[in-house]
């Protein structure tokens, strides 16, 4: 498997859209979102890693780069991020996250418990880095013990 660099997502958008097809992704991990955040937010220098096997797209993840710092395409606006990538990719992908030893690397608004974080962990472990993570928010809900009309009847 090889993992490409690309500065910009357009080149990619058409694969992006295929792979993200194929695994029933949320539209929070498309190149169009990922697009318009760039316009609106965007700040600094756009890394798109992509991982290809037998030549066809199978993993990518856009990073914004900071000097040595790089950081997910997301904020408080942005529902979800992670790697958009088939279970072979992820290690792979991870792996090249760390791979120019960034002094610090930042992701929000992940799923703490999704195959993607627990293998960037791994690496990041493996390659004696030091990692903090954190509840950035909590979604509220309601208890809902007998079912909706029970529940206006209170």
């Amino acid at each position: 498997m090889q993992v490409e660099h690309h500065a910009t997502i357009k080149p990619l958008a058409a694969e992006w859209d295929q792979l993200a097809d194929r695994l029933n992704a949320s539209p929070w991990l498309r190149p169009g979102w990922f697009t318009a955040w760039r316009e609106a937010f965007g700040e600094g220098a756009l890394r798109v890693l992509a991982a290809r096997s037998g030549g066809h797209l199978v993993g990518v993840v856009p990073l914004e780069v900071h000097s040595r710092r790089v950081s997910s395409v997301s904020n408080w606006h942005t529902p979800y991020f992670g790697m958009l990538a088939e279970p072979d990719a992820v290690p792979v992908l991870a792996q090249h996250l760390l791979a120019s030893r960034p002094q610090r690397i930042t992701l929000a608004f992940v799923a703490p418990s999704g195959a993607d974080v627990a293998e960037i962990l791994r690496a990041a472990t493996a390659a004696r880095y030091r990692y903090l993570m954190r509840r950035l928010e909590r979604s509220p809900y309601v208890a809902m013990d007998g079912g909706w009309t029970a529940y206006e009847m209170s």
